[in-house]
């Protein structure tokens, strides 16, 4: 198995050089006649423009260019599977997604239960989609709609001090000790704030066992900036008290955990602006916005974790993973999870070959069980019973990985 390891990890060194390295960047001309590169960043710019005509030009010309390497694509993650497959045989696994949950010590049922339970609860999405198609008074409203904002963003900008004493505020309910620690982080240079050259973009917590936390961030005076930043202390402040409480053999969180409580001082943030919003179009800019959150964390992920379920036991069953399968496979689950106020466009089957979370292999539903998580921790510390629940979260905080995940989350 270990000789094997480099050839196991291939395919998403595969997949990386297709889509990054031999990927053909599609060009679309306005209607100035401009001719628009489209970067990820333009993209995804377009999608929430008013031009709908641009819009649907960047999505097809996107779309055609995910197809023309669709069969490579289907080959190299169809190889992906075969290798977790027969590594999960092996080791004498029952199926791939018992073999590779095994190792974070986290029960099939939790993966299973997850699917199930958004499955079962489609209905909100699909009523949202139906509100935004009225809103926009689309005919037919498609892919390449879906992002367009309900209002305009305020354009509220936060410079650096703000958005501490915004971060503040919205984890008082956290309790005094957490909030002191926070405070404490901030003066003590735990964040290194600004973009500069040479450094590395981004947003990510790290440290030792034996220093304090250290947090990159490229702060841009955002909102989304000012996320981030609560987001990235939620991991610093789980490495301090996890240091500070366990041996270093077991300090260390697993990533199902750790997602918790990055996640859960954004919905306090998220909740304190919301609470504070000056005007309904703050309010509903906020509203909005946090939706889309839920829809990308959740809805989204489980619809991805969904397809690498049916592709792993496909292949079990004996049967290929063909590209008419998997396309047909994340076409027919789009227009599922959509509901019936989105027109599914046949292009869209071929985007599921370009997300690289895909290798690693059952790794996304762990986005959304944390947001679940950390919801169901929200409402507890908003209810009847807060310093019960305040006093279980800072217990949580601290187990680190000394107890498996499923039971460190259930202290709080």
């Amino acid at each position: 198995l270990a000789q094997l390891g480099e050839l196991i990890s291939a395919p998403g060194t595969l997949h990386s050089k297709i889509t990054l390295s031999d990927y053909e960047i599609p060009v679309i001309v306005d209607k100035n006649g401009n001719k628009i590169e489209l970067t990820d960043e333009k993209y995804y710019k377009i999608l929430e423009s008013d031009d709908r005509e641009l819009r649907k030009q960047a999505f097809e010309a996107r779309a055609d260019s995910y197809k023309k390497n669709n069969h490579a694509l289907a080959a190299n993650y169809s190889n992906n599977v075969k290798a977790n497959v027969i590594n999960a045989q092996i080791r004498n696994h029952d199926s791939a997604l018992s073999s590779i949950l095994f190792s974070e010590e986290i029960p099939e049922s939790i993966y299973q239960n997850l699917v199930s339970s958004v499955n079962k609860n489609l209905a909100p999405l699909h009523k949202y989609n139906e509100i935004k198609k009225k809103h926009f008074g689309f005919e037919e409203m498609y892919a390449y709609d879906t992002s367009l904002p309900l209002n305009e963003d305020s354009k509220t900008r936060y410079t650096y001090d703000e958005a501490v004493d915004i971060i503040t505020k919205a984890l008082a309910p956290l309790g005094d000790k957490y909030v002191s620690d926070f405070e404490n982080g901030i003066s003590s240079n735990w964040v290194d704030v600004y973009p500069s050259k040479d450094k590395y973009t981004g947003a990510y917590s790290y440290g030792s066992y034996t220093t304090k936390p250290y947090i990159l961030l490229n702060y841009d005076n955002t909102l989304d900036g000012l996320l981030t930043l609560a987001h990235e202390m939620g991991h610093s402040m789980n490495s301090k008290y996890s240091n500070e409480s366990q041996e270093y053999k077991v300090s260390n969180y697993p990533i199902f955990t750790a997602e918790v409580a990055s996640t859960l001082n954004e919905l306090l943030v998220m909740d304190y602006l919301i609470k504070n919003a000056k005007t309904d179009d703050e309010k509903l800019y906020l509203l909005n916005k946090q939706i889309n959150n839920i829809r990308g964390t959740v809805y989204s992920q489980v619809m991805f974790a969904e397809f690498e379920q049916i592709a792993h036991e496909t292949l079990e069953n004996g049967q290929p993973l063909s590209p008419d399968f998997l396309n047909t496979t994340w076409l027919t689950l789009a227009k599922k999870y959509n509901g019936p106020s989105i027109t599914t466009l046949d292009s869209y089957q071929y985007n599921w070959s370009w997300i690289p979370h895909f290798y690693s292999s059952f790794y996304v539903y762990k986005y959304a069980t944390s947001m679940s998580a950390a919801y169901s921790i929200l409402n507890k510390i908003n209810g009847p019973s807060r310093d019960k629940a305040v006093e279980n979260y800072l217990q949580f905080l601290a187990i680190g990985g000394s107890v498996p995940p499923v039971d460190a989350l259930k202290v709080a």
